[in-house]
């Protein structure tokens, strides 16, 4: 049993980034009882495959992820919305998959005033393995701005206030419990430093009943096989570690953990018609005689206009078009 580090100071965690000879990977010694779960017990089966794909797309999409050029592309249009804040320092991405948003970041890091960034990650062979080779085909020798390290967002061996800034996207909702995961994030984050939050979220008249029948959906056999699991066990959403939180639920816990809402902004692909009538339903009230148990959020038919008439710019409402295959929510936070 690995013997649990002290908490690092801002101090260590510079001496890291600098250090002529940095680890191969942090090992924060996450808890056996999150590491032996279903869900973590599957994932690094299916990933220790899937890390033998031909090329980082390939290798992404395995373990469900959009290729690294979706996800700098979400980056660059947050940029031109004028909605990101020039990040500084060292910072963590927590569950942080094969850290494409970390390397994203870095990317669009011009005056390189990102020192670091902590890939923290519960998935073993992410952390040995696959945050390595991402960072290096992206970065190139600026690999060493992505540290690996193998731990849990619940409970961080840093001390408080010892990181700049923070950034998810879509491993937060796969907390067990959203406001201790957030309140952990909290305690580690200076007063002023920012926290980037990119992950789906429901609106908030979504009753508990559906949200708990897309948990207990049953993924294919094909999507199982496609994604490294193995496709003749039964295999549910929930089992995956996933969870489904509404939009105040999100606001709730960041608000009570020491976060104020900057921005709240939601990306949505390009849209359709259907998507324009489903919209027009909902506010005609008839969704409940159609059985639609998702309305859609409010912009969809200012943007759908907007799109349609090739406008680009963000002006008529807080939803956007994101090269992003999913409807996501991002929100902006400062520490208080």
């Amino acid at each position: 049993m690995n013997q649990r580090p002290k908490r690092l100071s801002k101090n260590q965690i510079r001496e890291l980034f600098q250090s002529p000879n940095p680890p191969l990977f942090l090992d924060f010694s996450p808890p056996s009882s999150t590491t032996e779960g279903i869900a973590i017990k599957a994932r690094s089966g299916a990933v220790e495959k899937g890390l033998n794909g031909p090329s980082l797309g390939d290798i992404a999409g395995s373990h469900g992820s959009p290729p690294f050029s979706t996800i700098l592309g979400v980056c660059t249009l947050l940029n031109r919305q004028g909605l990101m804040p020039n990040l500084e320092g060292y910072g963590i991405e927590v569950g942080s998959g094969l850290a494409l948003l970390s390397c994203a970041f870095k990317q669009l890091d011009e005056t390189n005033l990102i020192d670091g960034i902590i890939a923290l990650e519960a998935t073993k062979p992410f952390v040995t393995n696959g945050i390595r080779l991402s960072s290096q085909e992206l970065l190139g020798n600026q690999s060493r701005a992505i540290l690996p390290c193998y731990g849990v967002f619940e409970d961080i061996p840093i001390e408080d206030s010892a990181i700049d800034f923070g950034i998810q996207i879509e491993s937060l909702h796969h907390a067990e419990s959203l406001s201790s995961a957030i309140s952990e994030i909290s305690r580690i984050i200076r007063p002023g430093g920012f926290f980037i939050s990119i992950d789906r979220s429901w609106i908030d008249n979504v009753k508990q009943e559906t949200l708990e029948k897309m948990l207990d959906h049953e993924y294919s056999r094909d999507w199982l096989k496609g994604k490294n699991f193995d496709p003749n066990v039964r295999f549910t959403r929930r089992q995956n570690g996933e969870h489904e939180y509404r939009d105040r639920e999100w606001i709730e816990a960041f608000e009570t953990n020491g976060f104020s809402m900057l921005s709240k902004t939601f990306l949505h692909p390009n849209l359709e018609f259907w998507h324009v009538l489903k919209r027009v339903i909902g506010l005609l009230h008839l969704d409940k005689f159609l059985k639609i148990e998702v309305k859609s959020r409010p912009g969809i038919i200012r943007t759908f206009v907007a799109q349609s008439l090739g406008i680009k710019k963000f002006m008529f409402s807080n939803l956007i078009i994101s090269p992003h295959p999913r409807p996501l929510t991002v929100m902006i936070l400062k520490k208080n």
